[in-house]
């Protein structure tokens, strides 16, 4: 897995902590839907089950709903007023079951 990443958003994760989670939330409507790929710097409640992969000097920790891992992951960083992380999972926002 490639991870893409600017110095500005790995900056931003370095000074909340170096770790980064992608974490996934399913949609409830009509049998569950796309799942949507999030990024939280602060640890989720089942972090302990997540994998560590290796990338760009930061920790990242991928949700073991997460397989198999992309070719590409790209982090961009977005928000001027409250910054947050869009992930890219090989060029989509979200992955379809």
């Amino acid at each position: 897995m490639t991870l893409v990443a600017d110095e500005r958003v790995l900056e931003f994760i370095r000074a909340r902590g170096g770790r980064l989670h992608l974490v996934v939330r399913t949609g409830r409507c009509c049998g569950g839907g796309p799942r949507l790929l999030t990024a939280a710097t602060t640890p989720p409640a089942d972090a302990g089950r997540y994998r560590a992969v290796a990338g760009a000097g930061i920790e990242l920790r991928v949700s073991p709903r997460l397989a198999p891992l992309p070719d590409e992951l790209r982090l961009r960083l977005r928000g001027r007023h409250r910054p947050r992380i869009d992930i890219l999972w090989d060029g989509a926002a979200c992955l379809l079951p």
